[in-house]
């Protein structure tokens, strides 16, 4: 029973103001989520924390309990049969990136107690950096060695990172108009979405690029370098009823 990752990346454009574009989150897309499928167990947003990340500017992730809950007819019928107030949301959002994937693991990069880990509401992450890895299959020994160099270079404020295998990705532009498309060659290629987590800003302000590409040792190549701070934690109420 694999666990389940989902991350959704989203930027409002100028037609959608972001009082607006909050309240639908916090009034029914994570209330229909969190409150009633047990299957999502814990879930938070985050904003952009980087000046010049303007084409994504907000980011919230799931943890699922199975891959299976993806094709379930509970999860899939909530895309199926949105509302007008969603539908409209929507329609102006400039961009969306849906991503869907299998949580290969949580590697700490600290022992120190009371480091946060992960989206628990009580004591959510606050500051994370995300990318994409594309390249080979990694292997848990693999990434347990990448995990062993990133504690070298990233000191004791790196809390661990977070590896997720890309099932399904999906990328829309305005008006639900695809922007990208995967080539032959990046179908042959495995994809992986990874989320470092930080008990500092200054911690997650001095994580560079180069450091990351450096310890993975020539197994993949890291694109889509984002970083972000927390803006809210939600507890899987459902979770109380089962």
């Amino acid at each position: 029973m694999p666990l389940g990752f989902l991350a959704v990346f989203t930027q409002p454009n100028s037609s959608l103001p972001l009082e607006e574009f909050h309240q639908w989150y916090e009034e029914e897309h994570i209330p229909i989520r969190m409150n009633h499928l047990k299957e999502f167990l814990s879930g938070a947003r985050y904003q952009a924390s980087q000046p010049f990340q303007t084409d994504l500017g907000w980011l919230a992730m799931y943890e699922i309990d199975d891959t299976k809950t993806f094709s379930d007819p509970k999860y899939t019928s909530l895309r199926e049969k949105r509302s007008e107030r969603e539908k409209q949301v929507m329609a102006r959002l400039e961009k969306l990136v849906r991503i869907l994937g299998e949580d290969s693991g949580v590697y700490d990069g600290s022992s120190k107690a009371g480091k946060s880990t992960g989206m628990k509401v009580g004591n959510p992450t606050r500051w994370v950096v995300t990318h994409a890895l594309y390249g080979q299959h990694l292997n848990t020994e693999d990434l347990v060695a990448f995990r062993d160099k990133l504690r070298e270079s990233l000191g004791n404020s790196w809390i661990g990172m977070r590896v997720v295998k890309v099932l399904e990705k999906a990328e829309v532009g305005l008006g639900s108009v695809p922007v990208s498309s995967k080539s032959e060659k990046d179908e042959k290629e495995v994809e992986y979405l990874v989320i470092h987590d930080f008990d500092s800003e200054e911690g997650e302000s001095k994580c560079t690029l180069h450091q990351v590409q450096t310890a993975l040792e020539g197994h993949c190549r890291v694109e889509e370098w984002r970083k972000w701070t927390l803006y809210k934690a939600y507890p899987g109420i459902a979770q109380e009823f089962i």
